[in-house]
């Protein structure tokens, strides 16, 4: 999702290039999309263990 919005907000290819994708901040940003999947998983997983039961 935030490659989807960047690449029109950001002017293209070169503008994710520039904003995420050059050289150190390539592992951040790939840390950061892990770390949010890994979140959002246990709160589903909450949420339809306990909530929606």
């Amino acid at each position: 999702m935030r490659l989807f919005i960047g690449f029109f907000k950001l002017d293209g290819m070169e503008g994710l290039k520039n904003a995420y994708l050059n050289e150190g901040k390539w592992k951040a940003f790939l840390q950061i999309q892990a770390m949010m999947s890994v979140f959002y998983g246990l709160f589903m997983a909450g949420y339809y263990k306990f909530i929606k039961k």
